[in-house]
């Protein structure tokens, strides 16, 4: 909730990759997520299925209007991979709603069919009126580039 009638604006509280998201009543269904490296045969190969969970905060002014958001998936050198996806949302006023307060609006964004032609660091992010709401950064590797732990070493923490 704001702090009764104090002017916030739209932002995200939460973005992760995960493996599948699914939302069902305001909840969001989270499989395999807070992942950041992904390990393909090779350039040419699809990505598996990967998604991304998303928490919009609407503040009570901006409810009762179209507010359209952009995700984007860029490289390391700001290069638009996806085209944008695009999502609007109309968010009204449930009559138990307290004047003043902001909603949560769950967002599960699935993907398929990536395919990513370079190893390096790429982002997902979520924009509002041109503005960043949230990044998430992660690393795409080859496997023919990636040195097998042994088996007996311990996780890096």
């Amino acid at each position: 909730m704001s702090d009764f009638g104090a002017r916030s604006t739209v932002r995200a509280d939460c973005f992760l990759l995960a493996d599948a998201v699914q939302e069902a009543n305001g909840k969001l269904f989270v499989l395999g997520g807070g992942w950041d490296r992904l390990v393909l045969s090779g350039p040419e190969t699809k990505a598996p299925p990967m998604a991304l969970a998303c928490r919009i905060i609407v503040p009570w002014l901006d409810t009762n209007r179209l507010l359209r958001f952009l995700i984007h998936l860029q490289d390391s050198d700001g290069n638009e991979l996806l085209g944008n996806i695009n999502i609007d949302i109309n968010v009204g006023r449930p009559p138990q709603l307290d004047p003043g307060a902001d909603q949560a609006i769950p967002l599960a964004i699935n993907l398929t069919d990536l395919v990513f032609q370079r190893q390096g660091t790429y982002a997902f992010k979520i924009t509002h009126d041109d503005q960043d709401l949230a990044r998430k950064i992660f690393m795409v590797a080859f496997s023919q580039d990636v040195q097998a732990r042994p088996p007996s070493a311990p996780f890096a923490s």
